[in-house]
């Protein structure tokens, strides 16, 4: 491969501007660009991740070091592949800042948040990593004038042993594609016997934080050939069912009255639909009732029930309606005398 040799003319802005004006005003134009991200971002409230800002400061660097290097009279010292190099790294990173803000602020901000279509992490992430191939793609021809399209015949055999040596990852891609059409980020799922929110879901696996607080990393092929259960799809309300045991002498009519009444009041309730109550069993010591009642997500279930619980508890004790303990009569047959 031979690199690209800069030319004088074609260094200083091709004679007509020099190269720290030309920087300046690259810089400039970036500079305006990210205050005005900045400024959408503050009002709209929407965070942009911290590498953001360290990567928009590194290409400024980049940019800088770039203007010293074809402006200076050092630079006809120093070897031609650093200059390639530095415009190559360069065009990199001012490719993939520029991918990552059309995926922040059109595919999550725009699509995902303003006009409600989802789109999954992992087909995301494929998107940008085609888009960043190509832009490699490009950068390699206009700043080493090498096409890569010339080199893919003779690593044709070399890629197909690569391809058959990443079959596993491959069906993991593939898995975590078919994901994102049955998950999303922020869903509560149950996995394997276990009831947590999904953080996170990338092309290899899917992750799990549980309700008390660990996280748990599933295999997205190992999760696509197993059964799970989602608690926000189609509607993110879940309806939570509470036992509770009620003596015998208490009219039932008059107790399940008490307890919608009760879950009614509830703040954690819906009110619609409606709170209900009925009974479910004939215990050995109580009658049990079954109180149904609704909460806007899965995640307010504990709250939710801790919530009723305890007003269903102060209502049954104003009443005079009593929540026996577990007892058992024993009677003793006594034989006659001989």
């Amino acid at each position: 491969m031979i690199p690209h040799i800069f030319k004088p003319e074609e260094v200083l802005l091709f004679s007509l501007i020099p190269g720290w004006v030309a920087a300046g005003i690259i810089i400039f134009s970036v500079g305006l660009i990210y205050a005005a991200l900045l400024f959408f971002s503050y009002q709209r409230r929407y965070r942009l991740p911290r590498n953001f800002h360290l990567l928009c400061l590194v290409f400024v660097v980049l940019i800088f070091i770039s203007a010293s290097l074809y402006s200076l009279p050092v630079q006809y010292r120093l070897p031609p592949l650093i200059f390639s190099a530095c415009a190559f790294l360069t065009c990199l990173l001012g490719a993939y800042l520029a991918l990552a803000a059309v995926d922040l602020f059109i595919t999550d901000y725009y699509l995902g948040t303003v006009r409600q279509v989802y789109i999954s992490p992992p087909m995301r992430r494929l998107i940008r990593f085609v888009a960043f191939f190509v832009a490699l793609w490009f950068s390699l021809d206009a700043v080493f004038n090498f096409n890569p399209s010339t080199r893919l015949a003779s690593v044709g055999v070399g890629g197909l042993a690569l391809g058959l040596a990443l079959q596993d990852t491959l069906k993991g891609i593939i898995a975590g594609l078919s994901l994102g059409r049955l998950l999303r980020v922020g869903d509560w799922v149950r996995v394997k016997g276990m009831d947590g929110l999904v953080e996170d879901l990338d092309w290899g696996r899917l992750t799990l934080l549980t309700g008390e607080g660990d996280r748990v990393y599933i295999p997205n092929k190992e999760l696509l050939q197993s059964e799970f259960v989602s608690y926000s799809r189609v509607e993110k309300a879940h309806q939570v069912r509470l036992d509770i045991g009620v003596s015998y002498s208490a009219d039932p009519e008059s107790v399940k009255a008490v307890l919608r009444e009760t879950a009614q009041q509830s703040p954690c309730a819906l009110k619609k639909p409606p709170p209900d109550a009925v009974v479910s069993a004939f215990a050995d010591s109580s009658i049990q009732y079954s109180v149904f009642f609704w909460v806007a997500d899965f995640s307010d279930v504990r709250a939710g029930v801790d919530e009723v619980a305890t007003r269903i508890w102060g209502a049954l004790r104003k009443k005079g309606f009593e929540i026996p303990y577990p007892t058992r009569t024993v009677y003793l047959k006594q034989e006659a005398a001989v």
